[in-house]
């Protein structure tokens, strides 16, 4: 993306600069993986490990940032800006000059999960294969949902069995079906960027949701009040 604003003397960003990259930095919720100056402001690069649409991540960026001025989002291969030049690196955290050099630079640049930016909006939306309507959760079923899966997740290597009876007896006890706990799984294993493993196809991930619902006698969805 591209900051707009004057930098100072000594190559200082201006007030106006220092606050849209204060802004963008709150709304992402990280600092750019690149930072470079230019005649016209800043360039902030944010890299993903994982490949997403280019229009997808126009939408979802453009989203993010609605309301801070001075930014133009430019997202795809057809759409980014060229490689930096190595003497205008900045150091993302301080805006200062980078002394270290573009390999280093490259070297040391933050790649983001998708979910750390965007949540799960820039999953895909489920497919219409025996999936029902979205239906509202109660507010107090969904708030102990979301807190289990802030205190379980993510998921790690080798050690994934645990957590995912976990997650599963509480989709089921909060009255979600099968098929919604399933997307709610395969979301939750995107919430885990160092986990690659089995549960990586979301295949599997339906066959043992229906496992356990089908076979899983232990416990009962509570009841609604």
């Amino acid at each position: 993306m591209i900051m707009r604003g004057k930098r100072g003397f000594g190559g200082n960003p201006s007030k106006k600069l220092s606050q849209c990259f204060t802004q963008i930095y709150k709304e992402i919720g990280g600092e750019p993986s690149i930072l470079v100056r230019s005649p016209h402001g800043m360039h902030a690069f944010y890299l993903l490990n994982e490949l997403l649409p280019g229009q997808l991540l126009q939408e979802l960026t453009e989203r993010l940032l609605k309301g801070v001025e001075n930014v133009e989002v430019r997202c795809g291969a057809k759409r980014t800006t060229r490689v930096p030049v190595e003497k205008y690196l900045l150091n993302p955290f301080t805006c200062a000059p980078w002394v270290d050099g573009m390999y280093t630079a490259m070297r040391n640049a933050r790649r983001y999960h998708p979910s750390e930016l965007f949540g799960f909006d820039y999953l895909p939306v489920s497919d219409s294969r025996g999936s029902s309507k979205k239906r509202d959760i109660p507010a107090k079923k969904h708030s102990c949902i979301q807190e289990a899966e802030n205190r379980l997740l993510p998921f790690v290597n080798y050690a994934t069995n645990d957590t995912f009876l976990e997650l599963c007896n509480i989709y089921r006890r909060s009255g979600l079906t099968e098929q919604e706990a399933t997307e709610r799984m395969v979301a939750a294993v995107e919430r885990s960027p160092r986990y690659t493993r089995d549960l990586r196809n979301p295949n599997i991930v339906r066959r043992r949701v229906r496992w356990e619902y089908e076979n899983n006698k232990s416990f009962e969805p509570e009841k609604s009040n």
